[in-house]
């Protein structure tokens, strides 16, 4: 008998990893099939109850997306996978139509239901980064670091946490631990122009023009956005300026100004 259930395990493993593989590819209606067919076999499971609720949430039916995974939810007894379910929930009860043309959408707009699906998502065992920086504007003092902190301690190499935690204490004028928090990304070897620019911003307020400059053209080296590189631009030209390089900073005005254009 266990030779058959770890049997009926591992067919349901490579059924539901080859149908995460068709999701990722976006081939929702085989997704689909592949999903009702599982439910069919193996109505205990909550991964594939969970991978149709996105099915349906792609598709704006969030009436059925909701109850996939609120099965999830149920059938996974362990609660590992439930603050993702609950994330998704979240994102369900917060959609609502902007148009009249939304054919085929079902939606169940609940703002109040949406933000405590969020909460719980928040507190759950395992969750996505999301579900914590869904609060970033929201909380306030204590309550707003120890979340930054619980996203730091489960997502260490994701840069957001550690520039919002700086950007917090920047806020409340608490200069050095606005510092530190951009350090313990850096020691932490994340590469991010975020971070390399709030440096550069951190050292042009204090004073420090031509470490300012070092982190701002490191900023704009690691930089994916090229959108963003005019703000890059305008801050290298104001180091250039105040350490008196004229001839410097007006290129890097240009630059960019030429990149807003």
């Amino acid at each position: 008998m266990e030779e058959i259930k770890d049997i009926r395990e591992d067919n349901y493993q490579e059924s539901i990893n080859i149908a995460w593989e068709a999701y990722y590819a976006n081939n929702i209606d085989e997704v689909e099939s592949a999903c009702l067919k599982m439910i069919e076999d193996y109505p205990e499971k909550a991964n594939c109850h969970y991978l149709l609720g996105l099915v349906y949430h792609s598709r704006k039916n969030f009436q059925k997306a909701t109850d996939e995974f609120l099965i999830s939810i149920q059938n996974d007894k362990a609660g590992k996978n439930n603050g993702y379910a609950y994330y998704w929930l979240g994102l369900s009860y917060a959609e609502r139509s902007w148009s009249k043309s939304d054919d085929g959408a079902v939606y169940i707009y609940n703002q109040a239901q949406s933000e405590a699906y969020h909460k719980l998502a928040s507190e759950s065992l395992y969750f996505p980064p999301h579900a914590l920086l869904h609060f970033k504007y929201s909380l306030k003092g204590q309550d707003k670091i120890e979340l930054l902190e619980k996203g730091i301690t489960h997502y260490p190499e994701m840069a957001d946490f550690y520039v919002l935690l700086a950007d917090h204490y920047k806020s409340q004028g608490i200069s050095t631990l606005q510092l530190e928090s951009l350090n313990r990304a850096v020691e932490k070897g994340i590469e991010s122009a975020s971070v390399q620019f709030n440096l550069g911003q951190y050292y042009l307020a204090g004073g420090n023009y031509d470490l300012s400059a070092i982190h701002f053209a490191q900023a704009l080296k690691l930089n994916g956005n090229i959108r963003c590189n005019s703000d890059i631009n305008y801050f290298q030209g104001r180091c250039a300026e105040l350490v008196g390089d004229k001839i410097s900073a007006e290129q890097f005005y240009l630059a960019a100004y030429a990149r807003i254009l």
